[in-house]
């Protein structure tokens, strides 16, 4: 079977990294290494388990990143980027699609770094029977959305504080709104919401509810 390049970003820090390293290697990948660890700050064991190594400034960095893989790709076919750190993994994603390497596309990776991109600040019963209000806070990275169209059992009230947000609701046209505008999607309604601008957005989200129903229903595309 032929050997798979995989190259894998940051080896050697957390040292736990290593480990990752040795198993690919182990079952015969040819593991190329990106990291911010000058090359002579690896250890030889660290270096025997990798083909090459590139050193890079930063490895969150996209368009050092960019560069870096498709340096590599000049000299040799990459059939994986694999990152396993959490701050890492959306550069990574960004990386594969600019470099057209299969693997987890941004749309995933920011669904599943969900924690960070989406907090919720509140939740509280109101005085309408069977009702609460959540409110969240929500941040959507460069070229990301908010996973695909969707529902809520209730009114979705957004204020943008930073950036400029695309809402799209079915049957109506695309809007963009800027930071210190806000938006009402009413219950029920399909919408989708994406990163409009060249900047990340931040904004506060509040949903008003049918008390016990999930927040957010997907539809099926």
């Amino acid at each position: 079977m032929p050997s798979v390049n995989t190259v894998f970003v940051e080896p050697n820090f957390p040292p736990t990294q290593r480990n990752f390293v040795r198993a690919l290697a182990e079952v015969g990948a040819t593991v190329i290494g990106i990291g911010e660890t000058p090359t002579d700050g690896l250890d030889e064991q660290l270096k025997s388990w990798m083909s090459h190594y590139h050193h890079v400034p930063s490895v969150v960095d996209v368009g050092v990143m960019t560069d870096a893989v498709r340096w590599i790709q000049g000299r040799a076919w990459v059939d994986r980027l694999e990152a396993t750190i959490e701050s890492h993994t959306l550069t990574a994603a960004k990386v594969r699609e600019n470099c057209t390497i299969p693997g987890t596309s941004v749309r995933t990776a920011w669904l599943c770094r969900d924690k960070p991109s989406m907090k919720e600040v509140l939740r509280a019963d109101l005085s309408a029977p069977g009702h609460e209000v959540v409110q969240s806070y929500i941040v959507i990275p460069t070229g990301a959305a908010s996973g695909g169209k969707h529902t809520h059992p209730g009114e979705e009230i957004a204020f943008v504080i930073e950036g400029s947000l695309r809402v799209e609701i079915d049957g109506e046209p695309p809007v963009v709104k800027n930071a210190g505008e806000s938006i009402i999607v009413p219950a029920g309604r399909i919408h989708f919401a994406s990163n409009a601008g060249s900047g990340t957005v931040r904004a506060v989200a509040t949903w008003v509810v049918e008390k016990g129903k999930p927040r957010t229903a997907f539809v099926q595309q």
